[in-house]
């Protein structure tokens, strides 16, 4: 087995000449298996890496335990455990954890206000990626 030996300049070197593309992570979860493939072509297509899916709110607070996604994007309406319960649950565990909610129906838009960070309605889901870009 051979070594290399760098030096501590030529490190340095390296470092400042390469750029570090680090892609944001995600965790999506909803009932809809369809959602969730679109979502996460989407997402793939501008640079997210996609850690995980879940279908229901505590699947997604075990994927977001772990493993803890720059972004959990996250329907409401869901059989057994809905994203509110996700919302509550994930927030226990990281008070500043980045919960974007989507809903085929808007009155949940109001509920979500201070508890997730945005809401964004399906129909706008091709504005995902700019949305989570700006945060």
């Amino acid at each position: 087995m051979s070594l290399i030996h760098v030096t501590n300049m030529e490190l340095s070197a390296n470092l400042i000449h390469h750029t570090w593309d680090v892609a944001k992570t995600v965790v999506i979860v909803d009932d809809n298996k369809e959602i969730i493939e679109a979502v996460s072509d989407l997402l793939t297509t501008h640079s997210f890496k996609v850690l995980g899916t879940g279908t229901n709110g505590l699947e997604a607070t075990n994927l977001y335990e772990s493993l803890r996604p720059d972004f959990v994007i996250m329907d409401i309406e869901m059989p057994q455990y809905d994203g509110f319960y996700g919302i509550s649950e994930i927030l226990k565990i990281n008070s500043d954890a980045k919960i974007i909610t989507i809903s085929a129906d808007e009155k949940h838009e109001q509920k979500t206000i201070g508890k997730s960070l945005c809401f964004l309605a399906k129909h706008h889901l091709m504005s995902l990626p700019k949305i989570l870009n700006s945060i």
